[in-house]
This record gives structure tokens, sequence and C-alpha cells, in this order.
């Protein structure tokens, strides 16, 4: 017997000069056939290339790109000429115009916050007050806020009660935008905020289930209370203790003008002390002139002079009396611009310095500077516009207020007593006015 053959299957015998053929094959090092390498290109080449491109793709579209140097626009090839002929060139479309610079200087936080625009939604007697506080009618402290009490009393007075609600929730709601309103035109001093709070305080404490008319009753007493207790009451006991401190002979220098100095400046001539008092002014407001014409026609002996000739008379200056716009836990005063100088220069000289504030005043905040919070005013407000054509002038901007380091003053007068600066955060917390840390609003 023969043996059989061996011989491979037909599916073998076809995938073995496959796996031969893949053995053979060699990788492939160097570029395809066919294959050319790109030149390389010089940096000037690689800047005609680009515009190039661009022209065809403005050409495309229809338009003609401006050239980068010279002013004069390139043609492309194949752009469609200018209908007209005369090879004039098609009118340039109209351009927006660049937004204006935004202010980024140390004060652009001040000039933003003048800008907010007030919502549409307020009372008419806050709507009225609004303007009057945008135009510089009520400046003072004092008499901004007793405004402030008098407008949010007669919103008071015409509010309804909206239905499922209370009185307490629905009022204190609707009372958030007539503040708001206020803001927006003119930043809340530190008083109006303490009276914001207390109206706010009083509107949380309002029994749920009292009614609306009663409500209303109680509210509008509370603000002539506040009022009464907290500004007129108060103003009258600080005339008393800084008149007390008055001698015969002083020769006493305030600055601008204050409810508080003019009030106690009276009481002193009522007790009969015999004072030379000597108003210090300074621009743009000029305060002090009201306050001089006023002790005038009250008999007070009086000299005014600006501040720069404040040094000449603090030599012969007793005793300096000075009002406040604010005062801070740390013992800083604010008060309108100037004030510091005026303090400072009175330490100078080893004057003594008093500074009246009412205690509804004082504000648990800390400032250590004028710029962090402030106001900005115009120092000519009434200028006229520049012409059509002419350049735009420069706008001369004011600080406000100013704020007097504890250091330069020798002691507040409130109507808690004279008490020295670092006193001042001890005062504030037995008062409770440290309660409702947060924005008014």
């Amino acid at each position: 017997m023969t043996a059989p053959s061996e011989t491979p299957p037909p599916a073998e015998a076809a995938a073995a000069p496959q796996k031969k053929e893949k053995k053979e094959r060699k990788p492939q090092t160097g570029p395809p056939e066919g294959y050319e390498k790109k030149k390389q290109l010089t940096k000037a080449e690689r800047r005609e290339l680009q515009e190039k491109q661009r022209a065809a793709k403005a050409a495309a579209k229809g338009d003609a790109p401006e050239a980068k140097k010279g002013g004069d626009a390139k043609k492309a090839p194949g752009a469609a000429a200018p209908k007209g002929g005369g090879g004039k060139e098609p009118p340039a479309k109209d351009t927006p115009k660049p937004a204006a610079p935004k202010h980024t200087g140390v004060l652009a936080h001040l000039e933003a916050t003048s800008k907010k625009k007030p919502p549409s939604n307020a009372h008419a007697a806050v709507e009225a007050l609004g303007l009057r506080y945008a135009a510089g009618l009520h400046d003072g402290a004092n008499e901004r806020c007793v405004a402030m009490l008098a407008a949010f009393k007669e919103f008071v007075g015409d509010y309804q009660l909206a239905p499922n609600t209370t009185v307490n929730r629905d009022l204190d709601k609707k009372l958030k935008p007539q503040i708001q309103h206020l803001i927006d035109r003119r930043p809340l001093s530190a008083s109006m905020g303490a009276a914001v709070r207390k109206l706010r305080r009083c509107i949380a404490t309002l029994d749920p289930e009292m009614s609306a008319e009663d409500a209303k009753a109680a509210l509008r007493d509370e603000i002539d209370a506040y009022a009464r207790e907290r500004i007129v009451l108060a103003n009258e006991v600080i005339a008393k203790l800084a008149s007390e401190k008055l001698r015969d002979g002083d020769v006493v220098v305030t600055f601008g003008r204050a409810d508080a100095v003019e009030s106690a400046l009276y009481a002193a001539k009522a007790a009969g002390t015999t004072l030379r008092v000597v108003v210090v002014d300074a621009a743009p407001a000029l305060e002090g002139r009201v306050l001089l014409r006023r002790l005038n026609a009250a008999g007070l002996d009086c000299a005014y002079c600006l501040l720069h000739a404040a040094p000449l008379h603090l030599k012969h200056a007793t005793k300096v009396v000075l009002g406040a716009d604010a005062l801070f836990s740390n013992g800083a005063v604010l008060a309108a611009a100037g004030t510091a100088g005026v303090a400072m220069l009175a330490s100078a000289q080893n004057v003594p310095v008093l500074v009246c504030c009412e205690a509804y005043k004082f504000h648990d905040r800390v400032q250590l500077d004028s710029v962090a919070s402030n106001e900005l005013v115009d120092l000519d407000p009434k200028g006229k516009a520049p012409a059509d054509g002419d350049k735009p002038r420069a706008r001369a901007r004011h600080l406000k207020y100013d704020v007097t380091p504890a250091t330069f003053v020798s002691a507040i007068v409130s109507e808690h007593g004279l008490l020295p600066p670092s006193a001042c955060a001890v005062l504030i917390r037995e008062m409770g006015e440290s309660e409702g840390k947060e924005n008014p609003v």
C-alpha cells in the first residue's frame, strides 16, 4: 500500500502566497511618487499671500478692502467696478461710533453711583423729593433726613393694603422701591440710613392682625416721634452742652454751616457769653455765607475767610467747633470737605476741637479715607455746554465730604454728653444702632 500524499486544503493553499507577500513588503520611508515638496515662504511672501486671500474674499462679498498703507483701496482681481464710472470710489458705509472710554480712575465707583436710573414706580412725594435731592436743594444731613421722613409719611398715608396679605409684609415690600429711588437719585447719608432702619423695624414689629388704618396711624406717629426726639430735641441738648464749654472772650472758629453748631452759638449768645466767631468757608458750596448772615443778624461778632486763610485766624483761636454728617465707630468724623483741614490745623496749634453730632448720625461702619464712600459734585454745575464743533471741556469734580481722623478731635458733643472719640463704639452698642447692618434696601 502506498501512503497518501500530503496536500494542503484549498483554503490554506490560497492563504499561503498572501502571507508570503506581506512578509516581502517593505515599509515606505520616503514621500510618495508624484509628491512635490512645498517651497518655504519668507515672511514678506506669507503676508502678500494673506492679503491676496483677503482681497479674494472681499471681492466675493462685493466689498473692496482698504489698504493698510497709504489709505488707498486695493483692487482685487475679478472685483466688480463701482457704479457711476469715473474711477470714483463708492461712498463709505456708516460705521458705528466708538464707545466712550470708561472712567477707570480712583473715583470710578463714585461716578457709576451718580449715573443710576431711578425706577418709575415711586410715590409722587418720593419722586419730587428725589428731584430736589438731585438738584441739591436739600443739602444738610438733618434737612435731608427730615425731608425724607416727611415724604415717607405721605407714602404711608396713601398706602393701600393688598388682598390676602398682612400689613407688615406688604408695606415693607412696597417701601423698598421708594428707598431705592432715593438711593439712585443720591446716595443715602448715614443719618438717613439710620432713619430707614428705624422705620423698617417699626413696620416689622406691627401686629399682623392690626387693620391697615391703625397701622398707618401708628407709623405716622413713630415718624413724628423720631424726627422730634432724635433731631429737634437732640439739637437743643447739644446746643446747651456745647455753649457751656464756651467762655467770655473766646475766639471760636467753625467751618461751613451745621445746625448743631449754629444752635450752640445762639445758646451762648442767649446766656450772655461774649464771643468772636470766625467762619471758615470753601467752594463749591460756600455754606458759611448763610451762617455768617444769620449770626450777624443775631448780633454776634463775626469774621469770614476762605479755607486757605484759616491758619492766620487759628493762631488767635481758643476753640474750634465743627459739625458732622456722620461719626464712625473708630471715632472718625465724616463732614463737609474742608473740615479735616481745619481740624488738623487746629491740632497743630494745640486748639481744642469740639464736634457736635446727634447720636442718630453714629454709624457702626469704619471708614479710613474719603475715597471709599463719598459723593461727587460739579464745581460749575451751571456751566454752558460746548458749542457744535468745539472740543468737550473737562468736568471739574469735587468730593463732597472728607474724613477727619479721631486723633484730631478733642471731644464729641451729643445728646448723651461729652464723649471722647474712642467711646463712640460703646455708645453705638448701647443704643442698639448696630442692628440692621445690612443695606437699608
